[in-house]
């Protein structure tokens, strides 16, 4: 009975090749649509779900209006964090993340220009969970001229040894010392 229908099913596509061509192409466009969609949702759903306190985390975005119409960012003005920290009482730590750009940094004789940089403020580390390999994450970012490195960047500088307790000096005018190490 299946190879009967079988059968069937390939006659009709080889007489009507116009209409089956239609009906196939139309199906793995749907089927295409619906499989990157699904991923797209995945990816959303994943998004920082690493992070301990993520069901009470939020990012604050903003609509600013131009002469084009509304533009979606996710940038707020800087004193922002503090201003909804003292005027809302649900909210309990505020940070403020920002991208500087490209920086030029420098440990004695080695300078490299980065460009993955960012800046943040000292509860930072306390309202996400970035574990840090060396250093302590509830004092780390304490110092306004503290810098926290990744891996990566410690051997670029420092080789194998200790970063901890050494200076980088940003755009060759501002000294940090690192007083953390991530992965």
């Amino acid at each position: 009975m299946l190879k009967n229908y079988l059968k069937i099913a390939v006659r009709n596509i080889f007489r009507q090749k116009g209409y089956s061509f239609i009906n196939i192409f139309g199906l793995a466009v749907a089927l295409t649509c619906t499989l990157f969609i699904l991923l797209w949702v995945q990816n959303e759903l994943s998004w920082d779900s690493f992070q301990k306190n993520i069901s009470t985390i939020y990012r604050v975005e903003q609509d600013q209006p131009t002469s084009k119409g509304i533009f979606h960012v996710n940038v707020t003005p800087f004193p922002m964090a503090k201003a909804l920290k003292e005027e809302i009482p649900g909210i309990k730590k505020s940070t403020r993340y920002g991208f500087p750009g490209t920086i030029l940094m420098r440990h004695e004789k080695k300078i490299f220009y980065e460009k993955e940089a960012r800046c943040v403020d000292p509860s930072f580390l306390k309202m996400f969970t970035f574990p840090l390999i060396k250093g302590n994450a509830e004092s780390a970012l304490s110092n306004p001229n503290s810098i926290v490195i990744t891996e990566n960047v410690a051997k670029k500088y420092f080789g194998n040894s200790n970063p901890i307790g050494k200076t980088i000096t940003l755009n060759n005018t501002y000294p940090f010392m690192v007083t953390g190490l991530s992965s």
